[in-house]
């Protein structure tokens, strides 16, 4: 870590990109640590034994406060390995396009399609979930055990209200943790290999802007883009330019939050 990361992580913030496939697609920003994982196996989809030891070491070195980057959507599973580090009380506030809690059908451990659900069900710390942009028939895919748990805002509620007027409906009390997938946003602003919602950046933001004024945040991390080994190199160019610019927009608006 250079000096002045050192001396953020010593007063609680820390903001870095964990890189699983060496693209370094993101933009520089000063304060922005970029931490090449690359070579750790077993990460793809699936956290492996060997990955999640790895990761946590990383994780608990740096701490939950600041703006985290994934990559692309295949490792949203640190999200769970970080709100394991959670030591209060809080709300998951998901904004993705997909609820992240499909039950698996063989024991696969940890993966970016359950690991909202294993966190709901082992976190004890972890009261509730405000899960932001799936379609509205996602909710019969949230397992019933959890279900109490979760605060859907669709993306059909979100065609017939404001950002505004949706983020009213989410419960506050308690400190948040802010996970995006950017996959939650229409491909004009961002383009990855899932399917995909169709929320603005400044919906987004509006979000964001909610949970500063109403609690505290405890920390954030936001992945998604199209990965490196697309074959179509015009497509790759232009996924790049357009996730980097919204990755850009959205590191902006919280680092100024989270430096008011």
């Amino acid at each position: 870590m250079m000096e002045n990361e050192r001396e953020k992580a010593v007063q609680g913030v820390c903001n870095f990109v964990l890189d699983f496939s060496g693209a370094r697609t993101l933009p520089e920003r000063n304060g922005l640590e970029r931490i090449d994982v690359s070579q750790v196996p077993g990460t793809h989809l699936f956290c492996s034994d060997e990955a999640k030891a790895a990761l946590q070491d990383i994780l608990k070195t740096r701490g939950i406060k600041g703006i985290h980057f994934l990559d692309a959507g295949d490792f949203h599973y640190v999200s769970r390995l970080t709100t394991d580090l959670v030591e209060e009380p809080f709300r998951l506030v998901l904004i993705d396009h997909h609820t992240d809690m499909q039950e698996s059908a063989v024991p696969c451990g940890l993966s970016c399609g359950n690991w909202a659900l294993t966190a709901l069900r082992e976190n004890p710390n972890l009261k509730s979930c405000i899960l932001i942009g799936p379609p509205a028939e996602a909710a019969k895919t949230i397992p019933e055990d959890v279900r109490g748990k979760v605060t859907l805002l669709s993306q059909e509620v979100l065609d017939e209200k404001s950002a505004e007027r949706a983020a009213c409906r989410i419960p506050v009390g308690l400190p948040f943790y802010l996970s995006i997938d950017k996959d939650a946003l229409d491909p004009a602003y961002c383009v990855t290999d899932w399917d995909q919602g169709e929320l603005t950046v400044n919906q987004i933001c509006t979000f964001i802007r909610f949970l500063q004024r109403h609690g505290r945040i405890l920390g954030i991390d936001i992945c998604g883009r199209l990965p490196e080994e697309t074959g179509d190199v015009q497509k790759l160019l232009e996924a790049r330019e357009r996730n980097d610019r919204s990755s850009r927009m959205l590191y902006d608006f919280i680092e100024r939050g989270f430096a008011a």
